[in-house]
């Protein structure tokens, strides 16, 4: 059995106790076979330590280098002691220890499901943090962001982490962290569903039951539905259902059946691109240019959109460039009826007109008419300094 604690030190102990009432990390003393009883103080005696005293030899074990000014005069001198984060940290309510999948720096063909130990923490407010072992271990890649999943038993959770250490949880979808698409993805709390930017950044608060990406601008929403699994797969069903914008704004009011639901408002020709980041950029040099349709979104819109945009995308760098062109009833596209060669990339045929996507020089063009009367150019997007020509991706 551990020695008792000396009367100073339970005096000591309760001092620091009732100062400190409303800190969760209140001080106490563990012991270890090694070193004895070992004080356990609040974070914020870690803050206030002069620079360069905190290590991790382990990801999951803290060293500290405390002296006088530390911990209230008990210390003659500076004393190196070590924690373990699992006994510091793991307290019922406050801090859940949990388990990481996520790909190392360095890995090649890294295949997630190997885990890590204590390696990150989710708290009472469902605020996730990554210790700075793991922080340090982590393959952030181009776009500076790094997913991991978390792990508490049969819990499972999805977060984005950035060089920083700055967290955000999102939704866990197709057994990893959910996508960006077009500059936000979901993000969770309590049970609801909302919007950050690659920043981090919460720009549409979680409030809602379910929620789609983004496509063109609008996300499907719904309130009061619900999951039911289908085999393997998992269906949203009941509830009201309506669109937002990207600011949060509701487009389609959140009060109509599923089968019921208007389609969002038709979006006008864009008079310039609209420009969106890009979480992985395009290799250094190239340039992508090609045709997008919006067929309605996802597997959600029962009923077949009767008006959809045409839509150029011209991609480089981090950069994605969109501009609506034409809004169409009739629409298709492919190179079918021309194109496929390297000036003329695609051909888009919108109801009774023909666009044709053109690369030259330094830019990207689209021109409306027929083969042999193609002079009405109706977008054009100028590509960097030093890219000539954009490609098809394949």
């Amino acid at each position: 059995a551990p020695p008792p604690l000396t009367p100073e030190e339970l005096a000591f102990n309760k001092e620091r106790a009732a100062s400190e009432e409303n800190d969760p990390l209140y001080p106490y003393k563990i012991y270890n076979d090694n070193d004895g009883w070992e004080w356990a103080h609040s974070e914020r005696d870690y803050t206030d330590m002069e620079p360069n005293i905190l290590k991790f030899p382990k990801p999951d074990i803290l060293q500290v280098s405390y002296g006088q000014d530390t911990f209230r005069k008990r210390a003659k001198k500076r004393t190196f002691k070590t924690w373990n984060l699992k006994k510091l940290f793991a307290k019922p309510g406050i801090m859940t220890l949990m388990e990481c999948d996520y790909e190392p720096a360095g890995s090649v063909n890294y295949q997630r499901g190997i885990g890590f130990e204590n390696c990150a923490y989710v708290n009472d407010k469902e605020e996730a943090g990554i210790f700075d072992g793991h922080l340090k271990n982590m393959n952030f890649g181009n776009s500076g962001l790094a997913s991991v999943i978390l792990k508490n038993g049969q819990a499972v959770q999805a977060a984005y982490v950035n060089r920083e250490g700055k967290t955000a949880r999102v939704h866990y979808f197709d057994n990893g962290a959910d996508h960006f698409v077009e500059g936000l993805a979901r993000t969770v709390k309590d049970g609801k569903l909302g919007f950050i930017n690659e920043k981090l950044n919460i720009v549409i608060s979680p409030q809602y039951d379910f929620a789609f990406p983004f496509s063109n601008s609008a996300a499907l929403v719904c309130n009061g539905c619900k999951f039911v699994a289908e085999g393997e797969h998992t269906s949203v069903v009941g509830g009201k259902w309506g669109y937002i914008n990207k600011g949060g704004v509701v487009i389609v009011p959140i009060q109509h059946e599923k089968d019921k639901l208007p389609n969002p408002p038709v979006r006008e020709p864009d008079a310039k691109p609209v420009e969106i980041h890009l979480s992985l950029p395009i290799p250094a040099g190239k340039a992508y240019a090609y045709f997008d349709i919006y067929t309605g979104g996802d597997q959600m819109a029962y009923k077949k959109i009767k008006t959809r945009p045409l839509i150029l995308v011209v991609r480089f760098d981090d950069k994605e460039l969109r501009q609506t062109i034409a809004n169409c009833e009739d629409v298709s596209h492919g190179t079918a009826a021309g194109g496929g060669t390297k000036t003329e990339l695609e051909v888009a045929e919108c109801d009774a007109d023909r666009y044709w996507l053109i690369t030259e020089k330094g830019k990207v063009l689209v021109q409306k008419g027929e083969w042999d009367k193609r002079d009405n150019i109706v977008a054009e997007i100028s590509l960097p300094h030093g890219i000539t020509n954009a490609v098809m991706p394949k």
